[in-house]
């Protein structure tokens, strides 16, 4: 059972990569590589993802994010970190014991409360299921999602962001490499886009920097 630990034993761990394209309409428009490992006494999730194609030539965006965590009855986020940087801004985001640390452009924001929720890495790629409601943050947004449908492997949400705007996402979970994470997901509104899994190996291969 996962959290139970024979001191003496050796920890055996479990990892896999997984790349995914995003797209605006039928335009790509990014790309994302993450890397998942879970031991039993914990698991990291963390990654990279870029803008392409005409968004690429718009804003330039990268970005680097992971979180840790243990597993207790439920995993428990202990770390979420994300860097993000375009033509115009850099942000440094960490969620850490309860608090938000955000940097914009080397300059440090005041500290305060986090977003209610899991961040989202822990949710799609270590607590993958079909909840009936789900409260989960990026760092800097938050979001709530209901449930309204579900089919085998397919959850279909409504989602209502901090600001109160509403738009339906829909989650379709899969069994790659060992662990369930999401195949695809697509968000359907005026800004409406998908992401979905185009390969998977285990072990991990390396996921890279910055371009």
């Amino acid at each position: 059972m996962i959290g139970l630990l024979v001191a003496s034993a050796p920890v055996s761990a479990t990892t896999a990569t997984f790349r995914y394209e995003a797209y605006l309409g039928p335009i790509r428009a990014g790309e994302a590589v993450i890397e998942v490992e879970t031991t039993m006494e914990g698991y990291k999730v963390r990654g990279r993802a870029k803008s392409q194609g005409l968004l690429e030539a718009y804003s330039n965006w990268r970005a680097r994010f992971s979180v840790a965590g243990i597993f207790g009855k439920k995993p428990e986020p202990q770390r979420y970190y994300l860097f993000e940087k375009d033509d115009r801004k850099m942000r440094e985001i960490t969620v850490q014991d309860g608090m938000l640390k955000y940097i914009k452009n080397g300059k440090m924001r005041s500290l305060r409360p986090a977003l209610p929720g899991v961040d989202v890495l822990t949710t799609l790629f270590i607590d993958a299921d079909c909840k009936d409601t789900v409260t989960l943050h990026t760092g800097r947004h938050g979001y709530h999602l209901r449930r309204y449908d579900e089919f085998p492997g397919l959850c279909r949400y409504r989602v209502t962001d901090e600001d109160g705007d509403e738009f339906d996402a829909e989650i379709r979970f899969g069994q790659r490499e060992g662990f369930t994470v999401p195949i695809s997901i697509e968000v359907r509104g005026v800004f409406g886009g998908r992401m979905q899994l185009i390969d998977s190996q285990a072990p991990v291969s390396p996921i890279g920097e910055f371009d």
